[in-house]
């Protein structure tokens, strides 16, 4: 079964702005909340608030050493409070050479097509279809230098949209011992313990809150989702700092800290479907995209879930006690009800993407579903699917045949209310987007804000009133579900 960090620990860091910033100190009915999903969890999960919430309370002096030569590396393991802070905007600086940034460019120019920067909209931008290259640079965070990082764009309609806009906010992703081979000094590079950390650039949304705020959400519900802070990024690119603006940062799912962490093992399978396959309506290994033992052609495990997705259905005990083998589903229904009830629909059942697969001894053997990316998540949109999932079809099998049986839709239904119950209090959450809302301001709108041609917000109106939308949207969310469920 996976350890995630639930209950108090995960509720802790989702409210952990709101109690640092509330005008008495306290907060309020959380404690009350905490307590509720307690009493929701399974007894498999009950027991591991204390030991899976570790990561999150290790010191710096604990988990990372500094060399001679500024190099932070590996030590006793990562430290989440330096690296993802929860309650301030840490600033990363990261200096690449003009020969390295002109490769970075250059290769982005020969996947995407061309472009003449911020502003300028590029002719002839198509789907990207293979990850850009990684370049060396020098990374600042903190007290400490590293040398000989990986820096790379990531992404695929936030890289795409971005760049055809001609918007010079691109995401990115540091790996810290990508040029280990290169330069050995640098083998098992860690940032506080971190190999990567993933830079998303807050595409289209007005908030640049919203994927942290869904994150939180996820883990508060028991979903295991990589931790998230917020980065103000400046790139030095041979003309001197520049501010590219605020930035997601995410821990990356494929890294022993978050495999450690949720799963008490890190020796697993692990995918990132991303296409054909991605849907598991057809068999399409080649879509699969494994993470994590990428050179064995072995995908039996992924084979024998799609197997027994499609398995005869016709004794329905039998499929359900099958499929349970491979796929940890009530975890999947559980996901599934705080993606639908949230509203993000740039993942499966819509888009054939933003997902990853672990399948280990940690996890009982069952795959396990992880989501990936969520700034799209909080805000209305028509492709979302509606509560009740009736227009989803066996293109996206893993949702149409759960809810075409009659017990795994009941428990869906059981999983909304507990959201209700537990994680959708509006009171409680309303100060914490608030709390967010004000923590990214003054770099978002304010002296120290985003600059023209690097930045998504539309204005600093609506910037303004995005924290309101948010909670507007949560409030018009709890009672959908509250009517759909006949409360």
């Amino acid at each position: 079964m996976p350890r995630p960090v639930l209950a108090r620990a995960a509720l802790l860091t989702l409210f952990a702005a709101t109690a640092a910033c509330g005008a008495d100190g306290s907060t309020g009915g959380l404690a009350d909340t905490a307590t509720t999903l307690d009493d929701t969890v399974t007894a498999d999960d009950a027991n591991v608030a204390d030991t899976a919430s570790a990561a999150d309370t290790a010191s710096a002096a604990d988990t990372a050493n500094t060399t001679d030569t500024g190099t932070v590396v590996s030590d006793d393991g990562p430290d989440y409070d330096a690296v993802f802070p929860q309650d301030e905007v840490p600033r990363v600086e990261i200096v690449i050479t003009p020969e390295n940034w002109a490769a970075m460019q250059a290769n982005l120019a020969e996947l995407l097509g061309s472009s003449s920067g911020p502003g300028q909209p590029p002719g002839g931008a198509v789907d990207l279809d293979e990850d850009p290259i990684y370049v060396e640079a020098t990374v600042r965070f903190r007290d400490v230098t590293l040398e000989h990082v990986g820096v790379r764009y990531k992404g695929n309609s936030s890289l795409r949209s971005a760049y055809q806009q001609g918007n010079a906010k691109l995401p990115l992703r540091l790996k810290f011992d990508e040029f280990e081979d290169t330069y050995p000094e640098t083998e098992d590079q860690r940032l506080f313990g971190f190999k990567h950390v993933s830079l998303a650039n807050g595409f289209k949304d007005d908030s640049q809150i919203r994927a942290k705020l869904a994150r939180d959400l996820y883990t508060a519900a028991g979903v295991p989702t990589a931790q998230n802070a917020f980065w103000r990024v400046f790139v030095d690119h041979g003309d001197g700092l520049q501010y590219f603006g605020l930035y997601t940062a995410g821990e990356v799912p494929s890294d022993k800290s978050f495999l450690d962490g949720w799963f008490d093992d890190n020796d697993g399978n692990l995918y990132k479907p991303d296409g054909v396959g991605a849907q598991w309506a057809t068999w399409d290994e080649d879509t699969l995209v494994k993470k994590t033992h990428e050179d064995l052609a072995d995908y039996s495990d992924a084979r024998a879930l799609y197997d027994a997705l499609h398995a005869d259905r016709t004794d329905a005990a039998a499929w359900r006690a099958g499929l349970e083998e491979a796929l940890d589903v009530d975890l999947f229904l559980r996901w599934l009800a705080v993606n639908t009830a949230i509203q993000n629909w740039d993942t499966y059942g819509v888009m054939s993407h933003n997902y990853y697969l672990y399948q280990a001894e940690g996890t009982d053997g069952r795959f396990v579903w992880i989501p990936w990316d969520h700034n799209e998540a909080l805000q209305s949109n028509n492709r979302a699917p509606a509560l009740d999932l009736a227009a989803i079809t066996g293109q996206w099998p893993l949702i149409r045949y759960l809810m075409d049986d009659a017990v795994y839709a009941a428990r869906y239904r059981e999983h909304l209310g507990e959201l209700v119950d537990a994680v959708l209090d509006v009171d409680a959450l309303a100060p914490v987007v608030q709390a967010a809302h004000d923590l990214v301001t003054p770099y978002v709108v304010g002296d120290e804000g985003e600059l023209a041609g690097y930045t998504f917000v539309t204005n600093a109106a609506t910037f303004n009133a995005s924290a309101d939308a948010i909670v507007t949207h949560l409030r018009n969310r709890v009672a959908a579900i509250s009517s759909f469920l006949g409360q």
